[in-house]
């Protein structure tokens, strides 16, 4: 994690967590992200000191730490143990979770902020055995907060994105288009 210099955004949290903590709310008011990640980011550099890998140790922390909650998330969504372990497998070695809990950025919090989510999976007419686990993870979800949709051919990536937003329930989205590079669980909450 010390090996890579830090990039624009990275320096972008070193600069901000050194600010005092007035200043760090204060200047959040105008950033994309909350103020609690500088926040955080400051005291563990009071306790552990200012390196690249310090700065990319607390996201370690929390890509970890969000795997068990994950873990008990699935196990209330879920019926079956084998689904579970399926949806720990994919968001554990996910790409995305992967690199976000390696990056100094806040995106590795998303998972653990208290708001309602509505997680949907469409698939686009695939025909490499991706269709039968969703089905297995779809039924294994009685209060829905999993939605698969499906189609009955490709359609390509701007229809599935627009049917993805029509169907939403939420009165905010993020979206995130998943290919095997970036598996479903990879998607940030």
């Amino acid at each position: 994690m010390g090996r890579q210099s830090l990039w624009w955004d990275e320096g972008f949290t070193a600069w901000a967590s050194a600010l005092s903590p007035a200043d760090i709310v204060r200047f959040a008011r105008n950033d994309d992200q909350p103020p609690l990640f500088y926040l955080l980011q400051r005291y563990w550099g009071a306790v552990f000191g200012n390196s690249e890998y310090r700065l990319r140790a607390l996201s370690a922390f929390f890509g970890t730490l969000s795997l068990v909650v994950f873990y008990f998330l699935a196990k209330k969504v879920l019926r079956e143990a084998l689904a579970v372990a399926l949806a720990m497998w994919l968001f554990a070695f996910s790409i995305t979770q992967v690199l976000y809990s390696q990056e100094a950025r806040a995106y590795v919090l998303g998972p653990g902020v208290p708001v309602e989510k509505e997680l949907m999976i469409m698939d686009d007419c695939s025909t490499d055995g991706t269709r039968e686990p969703l089905q297995t993870i779809g039924r294994c979800a009685p209060e829905r907060p999993i939605r698969i949709l499906y189609h009955d051919e490709n359609r390509g990536k701007g229809r599935r994105s627009a049917v993805v937003l029509q169907q939403c329930r939420a009165t905010s989205s993020s979206s995130k288009i998943p290919t095997w590079s970036t598996t479903p669980t990879s998607i940030p909450s």
